[in-house]
């Protein structure tokens, strides 16, 4: 399933309660309020 995630060059984000959203070649993920100042760069994973 990553695999498959990767090459599309899709995020797939899941919080509570809430449902899942998928982000199409984003550059960077943020943390948000659950760790605060984190950030991943994604520039060469897609």
């Amino acid at each position: 399933m990553l695999e498959g995630c990767r090459r599309r060059g899709e995020v797939e984000i899941y919080r509570q309660g809430k449902e899942k959203e998928v982000l199409h070649q984003p550059s960077q993920l943020s943390g948000e309020d659950v760790l605060l100042g984190f950030i991943l760069e994604l520039k060469g994973i897609f």
